[in-house]
């Protein structure tokens, strides 16, 4: 479906929309969702990752001509760029907040500040409420840390719609990784989405997912699994972080994917150390942490 120049909008329930739009994101991804949330000629938009002029102009016209005139607010369900690009130049121009959860208002306002940004626009960002009204529609803001510390999930009740941000994806996996992600609290926001019963999760990127707790539990399971499989690798021997992305991914990655693989063997093994699975020791001739099963 094509709408005012947008390619691939999807009416996700009677109150969402979803919009995939062009963002710098990680490949093979090249678009990020953008959701419009609606409600008796109000609307709020969720994540918008790209501040191409071209783009924004053809979202606002699009919100418009749909006669949701009146823009209340904006969310991000987290900081990163390819969520946060359009947010402040939206904001200035509409003269509306975006909300973004405490945890990530310092990081979303550095990410924004690399961008030539209306002056005057830092002033809209604040920090995100448990709840928001638009329309006559109630609109929840979960905090769920995972991906980053700040994480939301936007949750529309009445149309059984969670907007989940980077912790599902259309695609198949997310990846998790320090200093912004952990592994710990993400399986805990996995949990959340089983137990809550949406019947629909609107993802960062991909299509819309019909069956949220098999997704949910899907990833945990995958994320389990890999846990594992470093587990029987470091009960032949110890190795550091690198080598293990090395024998677990080898040349399937490319080469400017590579630190978000290691970023996720991170996370996996700060969640070994936690729970214990595993210890560390560090070589001082090498400067390197390797890592070995706290028993057979």
């Amino acid at each position: 479906m094509s709408a005012a120049g947008l390619e691939g909008v999807v009416q996700l329930s009677t109150h969402v929309i979803q919009i995939p739009l062009p963002t710098s994101t990680l490949p093979p991804e090249n678009e990020t969702n953008t959701y419009l949330i609606h409600s008796q000629g109000e609307c709020l938009l969720v994540d918008v990752g790209t501040d191409h002029p071209t783009t924004l102009s053809q979202l606002v016209n699009y919100v418009d001509a749909r006669g949701n005139s009146r823009i209340v607010g904006l969310v991000a369900t987290h900081y990163h760029h390819d969520h946060t690009a359009g947010l402040l130049i939206l904001a200035r121009s509409l003269q509306v907040p975006v909300y973004v959860h405490e945890l990530d208002l310092a990081l979303a306002l550095r990410e924004m500040k690399r961008l030539s940004l209306p002056l005057g626009a830092e002033q809209f960002i604040v920090s995100a409420p448990a709840r928001l009204t638009v329309g006559e529609l109630e609109i929840t803001l979960e905090h769920h840390p995972g991906h980053t510390h700040g994480h939301l999930h936007v949750l529309i009740p009445e149309d059984e719609v969670v907007l989940v941000g980077d912790h599902l994806s259309g695609f198949g996996t997310v990846w998790i990784g320090p200093p912004d992600g952990h592994m710990g609290s993400y399986y805990k926001a996995l949990d959340a989405l089983v137990h809550q019963h949406y019947a629909i999760a609107g993802p960062g990127h991909g299509a819309a997912i019909h069956d949220v707790a098999a997704a949910a539990q899907a990833l945990k399971h995958r994320r389990s699994q890999r846990e594992d499989q470093m587990l029987a690798y470091l009960r032949e021997n110890h190795y550091s972080a690198a080598q293990l992305v090395a024998l677990i991914y080898g040349n399937s990655i490319p080469p400017d994917a590579i630190w978000v693989a290691e970023k996720t063997v991170l996370a996996h093994l700060q969640h070994l150390l936690v729970r214990h699975k595993i210890r560390r020791s560090y070589d001082a001739s090498t400067r390197t942490f390797y890592y070995e099963p706290t028993s057979s």
